[in-house]
């Protein structure tokens, strides 16, 4: 599948598309594709269907994305985690809370390619 990630249906509407992350130095996690664009975005890099961060790249992917996470948690309000409804309450997860996978998956790559494993890498592509 070739081209920029679209969470288009023919009909117009939005589908839930997942994205699968993985490495040679962890396992593999799975985000909702809208998720993993602002991710990706945040670490510099075009949110294609597909594609992959070579080991001598994870370092600078890294300190971009912890830069983003932090500018975007002190954007948000000094009373987050609720939005009260007459019934119910629904708890807001940041997106630094949902790129704690990815920080750990993007650390142990680093950390591989740091000790002689030239071909370290973090793939993600649509599931």
């Amino acid at each position: 599948m070739a081209g920029y990630l679209a969470g288009r249906k023919s009909d117009g509407n939005t589908a839930v598309m997942l994205i699968k992350f993985s490495s040679n130095a962890s396992g593999s996690i799975i985000m909702f594709g809208e998720v993993a664009v602002q991710l990706l975005k945040a670490m510099g890099l075009t949110a294609h269907d597909e594609g992959a961060i070579k080991g001598d790249d994870i370092a600078q992917a890294l300190v971009r994305l912890k830069s983003e996470l932090m500018k975007s948690a002190a954007e948000l309000p000094s009373h987050p985690g609720s939005i009260d409804d007459e019934d119910e309450q629904d708890t807001v997860v940041g997106l630094s809370v949902r790129a704690v996978p990815l920080l750990e998956m993007l650390d142990l790559a680093q950390k591989q390619f740091e000790e002689g494993k030239a071909d370290t890498f973090v793939m993600w592509q649509v599931e």
